[in-house]
């Protein structure tokens, strides 16, 4: 029998992350392995049915501390203002205690987290491994925590001279700026600090979010991008035209996209790809671990 770890497992307050952790801790359960789940009290209750193996994975609610300015009752990004994300984080950030004092009280192996970059301190004094999950894409993080990076121009090192942010990308882009220098801190932080770095992707595709668009467009050239202004904004006429330029029989673009569309859909439903990447992962922490 493989040996089994507990793993400990601490998302950012919103559902986008929480859920995504509690995937891989339902995958990580199947293979026989115990997660402790930490996250806000009211989450609970709305993940509850996310959890497939109740008896291995274990839901460990925090009280969320107060912040001046955060609003009563707030515990996750469903309850706030992406304005107040910072105030949320702060409250985070105010877990610590709780977090550390559940750390020593269960003794886990390793411990999963995003945001919270004081995490491998609280490892290391307690001689367990840290894990920077990102539920991101490996392209999304090269490209926006890079220092010094330009819309357009890729970072050192990028593979690709197409999944790029560009100029009508900005004002999609302008809601991060409001908490990125808190959140590059966070991000930058724990991945020095960390034992291990693991991202949420594979090598057939990567990711949701504005490049996810690029990717789809410009390198599998599965779909048609639609033509927007410098502000980000599209007409009716744009996305008429692009719908009609892939859905026409005889054009040659119509042609070009179900052909790369079905030979995508072939590669991602193939059997095995995703338990494949799953069993790998699971193996190289088992090996980390020993």
């Amino acid at each position: 029998m493989e040996p089994t770890f507990h793993a400990f497992m601490f998302p950012w307050f919103a559902f986008g992350h929480m859920i995504p952790f509690l995937h891989l801790a339902n995958k990580l359960a199947e293979k026989g392995h115990q997660i402790t789940f930490l996250l806000p009290k009211k989450a609970q209750k709305q993940l509850e049915h996310h959890n497939l193996f109740p008896d291995s994975i274990v839901f460990h609610p925090l009280t969320i501390p107060h912040v001046n300015g955060l609003p009563a009752g707030a515990e996750t990004t469903s309850d706030i203002s992406i304005s107040m994300d910072n105030l949320l984080s702060e409250a985070l950030d105010l877990t610590r205690d709780q977090v550390e004092a559940a750390v020593r009280a269960l003794r886990p192996d390793l411990i999963f987290f995003d945001f919270a970059h004081w995490i491998p301190e609280i490892a290391k004094e307690h001689m367990i491994k840290s894990v920077s999950y990102m539920i991101v894409s490996a392209t999304t993080i090269a490209y926006t925590f890079a220092p010094g990076g330009v819309l357009g121009v890729p970072p050192p090192g990028y593979p690709s001279s197409k999944v790029l942010y560009r100029e009508n990308d900005a004002h999609a882009l302008a809601t991060l700026s409001i908490f990125y220098k808190r959140l590059y801190h966070q991000i930058t932080t724990g991945f020095k600090s960390c034992d291990i770095i693991a991202l949420r992707t594979c090598n057939e595709i990567e990711g949701d979010q504005v490049l996810f668009t690029r990717l789809m467009t410009e390198e599998f050239k599965v779909s048609v991008e639609v033509s927007r202004e410098k502000t980000g904004w599209f007409s009716k006429e744009s996305l008429s035209d692009a719908i009609k330029s892939v859905m026409d029989k005889d054009s040659d673009l119509g042609k070009l996209v179900r052909s790369n569309h079905a030979k995508l859909k072939e590669t991602l439903g193939s059997h095995g790809l995703l338990t494949g990447y799953v069993d790998k992962f699971v193996e190289e922490l088992q090996e980390y671990l020993i």
